[in-house]
């Protein structure tokens, strides 16, 4: 399996507004721990969507191989 995409701090917080209508204010202190926790929700949220786009890249490099 490749391995696990970055996903954006911005992609991150827009998300959150999506789905909680505010974005608190994350202190610089407590940033990894809160982004981190945000992440592990969005990819839980949206698995079938990331194991499609992982589906979808893997067939376009196999077309490319050649």
């Amino acid at each position: 399996m490749a391995p696990r995409k970055e996903i954006t701090r911005k992609a991150l917080r827009i998300w959150f507004a999506k789905k909680y209508g505010m974005v608190p204010r994350v202190p610089r202190a407590m940033a990894a721990e809160t982004y981190g926790k945000w992440e592990d929700e969005y990819r839980q949220d949206n698995r079938a969507e990331l194991e499609r786009a992982a589906r979808e890249h893997q067939v376009a490099a196999k077309k490319h191989r050649y």
